[in-house]
């Protein structure tokens, strides 16, 4: 009887974690169309990995990804944050969204333990993948060419595109998945499967329809990591000078066809960086330190910007409507701010620690690892909040894909997927 108890429960963590790898792998598949679909749903599937994983990792008993340099960073970063939470003037609330933030840490660690590794899982998802950016692309074109994008919604600025979501959010969504989904393609080139003109062909378009949703950091970015991919890769280094010639063609007929964005890239950006202390930007530069500099160590909590910022001491900044908006609008900034200085060492020294695993796999993981890193880290631009759903679930999803190509841990399999 002993016996046959210690088999039957041999046999029910294997098929326990089977079924929620099984689970949890379609999610990830379907995940960059739940993502366009709306962020609920994305938040949603993104819970139910991470819980799956847990399962798995208790079905198997096998928590050996906790072990890793970078998980063992971002829990820190995340206990930080949680902990910092309590010297915030809302102490719930930031203890609570700083807590929420291991959604993200597990979701990673479950794709690239588990999902990425397994290659049926990673070829679709990355076939997903390229699939929505695709259609974000397309849809930009005809908001640009009709007023009005296929999921019906009309341009919100006279320079801005939305393409299907319901802000300006199709460049930055763009700069943001691009190297990702253009990946399989620069591996193909670097083993000379692939003529290189392929996902050239793929970064300009891309660039084209950045340049024309008329978001600025997105746009620079985008840039930064492409120069990054044909510096550091010897199958595209050949094509660098070309590439910058046909980018400022594409840049100049762009402006010709469409002048107002000449107004958007040029003229704004002239006008935001002299006396930049006094411009928007500036102002919440400023906000943003003043707070720092009154909690630097704990910061003011995740997410506690816009409720500290209006405070009367901070009046001589400037008006209220312009300076306070709902995050520092910088990556490191915000780090400083909601989290201080810790939470700042904590995630540059996360950065290192993937850039590092990246480097192990390779140049070409290295180099579009790095491509796909700027437009969340890079310093000098504006940017979207690293705490929120939306701009999370791009981040730590495509680190994760990076993270599986040069796995520290090996998962312990339960089981072939059907």
């Amino acid at each position: 009887m002993l016996l046959l108890r210690r088999a039957g429960t041999d046999m029910t963590g294997p098929m326990l974690a089977r079924g929620a790898d099984r689970f949890a792998g379609w999610l990830v598949i379907l995940l960059p169309l739940l993502f366009v679909l709306g962020r609920a749903l994305a938040d949603g599937a993104l819970i139910l990995v991470a819980l799956a994983f847990l399962v798995r990792s208790a079905a198997l008993r096998d928590w050996r990804w906790a072990g890793e340099a970078w998980v063992v960073l971002a829990l820190a970063w995340v206990a930080w944050l949680t902990f910092a939470g309590m010297f915030a003037a809302d102490v719930a609330d930031a203890t609570s969204k700083g807590a929420i933030q291991i959604r993200f840490v597990l979701f990673a660690a479950a794709l690239a333990t588990v999902h990425f590794q397994n290659p049926r899982v990673r070829r679709n998802f990355l076939l997903a993948l390229a699939a929505t950016v695709l259609l974000v692309a397309i849809d930009c074109l005809i908001q640009v060419a009709t007023g009005r994008s296929l999921t019906g919604r009309p341009l919100p600025e006279a320079y801005r595109l939305s393409g299907p979501f319901s802000a300006q959010k199709a460049g930055t969504y763009l700069g943001k998945t691009v190297f990702p989904a253009l990946l399989p393609l620069v591996l193909l080139v670097e083993r000379r499967e692939l003529a290189a003109w392929i996902p050239l062909v793929g970064l300009g378009a891309a660039g084209a329809i950045i340049a024309l949703t008329g978001e600025r950091s997105a746009l620079l970015a985008f840039g930064l990591g492409a120069a990054c991919c044909m510096v550091l890769l010897p199958a595209l280094r050949r094509y660098l000078l070309p590439a910058m010639l046909v980018a400022l063609a594409g840049l100049a007929v762009i402006g010709l066809s469409r002048p107002i964005l000449v107004e958007r890239f040029v003229e704004q950006t002239r006008d935001d960086l002299v006396g930049f202390a006094d411009k928007r930007y500036g102002m919440i530069f400023r906000s943003g330190l003043a707070l720092f500099e009154e909690q630097p160590v704990t910061g003011i909590g995740v997410s506690e910007f816009p409720s500290r910022c209006p405070e009367p001491r901070f009046a001589g900044i400037g008006p209220v409507e312009v300076r306070c908006v709902s995050h520092p609008h910088n990556p490191w900034m915000e780090m400083l701010v909601e989290g201080g200085l810790v939470a700042l060492a904590l995630w540059l020294a996360l950065l290192v620690a993937w850039l590092v695993r990246f480097r192990q796999a390779g140049r070409t993981v290295f180099a579009v690892g790095t491509a796909a890193l700027l437009p969340f880290a890079w310093p000098l631009m504006t940017s979207m909040s690293l705490f929120t759903t939306w701009n999370a679930i791009l981040w730590w999803q495509a680190m994760a894909l990076m993270l599986a190509l040069s796995p520290a841990v090996r998962p312990r399999s339960s089981g072939p997927l059907p």
